[in-house]
């Protein structure tokens, strides 16, 4: 029985050009002992010991990280705000609806360009939007 190769397109390429999940790993694993290694050294004492240009880097290191950690919590809040508003954007789409619905039904053939109706579908089109939003 002849094995399919998963990967096709790798079969072509030179062998010091494929890229295996293990090298990927090894990079990952690197990169999480530098960074480790790094949170270890600012909390010890040896930090001061450290010249004064590697502890200006940390502290910049650590200030990018602490407004990373805020930015993404700010984005949490606003999740949570836009859940809570999530009734009210379904109350207001609904009587929007109710609203088209009466002005299609009582004058709409009058107009053939209706701005009533663009209003409509433009509030109509930000509400469902909003509501995608908020169910992400």
């Amino acid at each position: 029985m002849k094995w399919n190769h998963p990967f096709p397109a790798q079969r072509s390429l030179p062998r010091t050009t494929r890229r295996s999940p293990r090298s990927d790993g090894r990079k990952f694993a690197l990169a999480a002992v530098l960074l480790l290694g790094s949170v270890l050294l600012c909390s010890s004492s040896a930090a001061q010991s450290l010249p004064e240009a590697v502890q200006h880097h940390l502290r910049y290191h650590e200030a990018r990280v602490a407004a990373f950690r805020q930015f993404l919590d700010e984005g949490k809040k606003q999740r949570e705000l836009e859940k809570v508003r999530l009734p009210g954007y379904n109350s207001q789409l609904t009587q929007i609806l109710v609203d088209f619905q009466k002005h299609i039904a009582d004058m709409h053939h009058r107009h053939v360009n209706c701005k009533s109706c663009n209003s409509y579908a433009k509030q109509i089109k930000q509400l469902a939007k909003k509501i995608e939003r908020a169910l992400k």
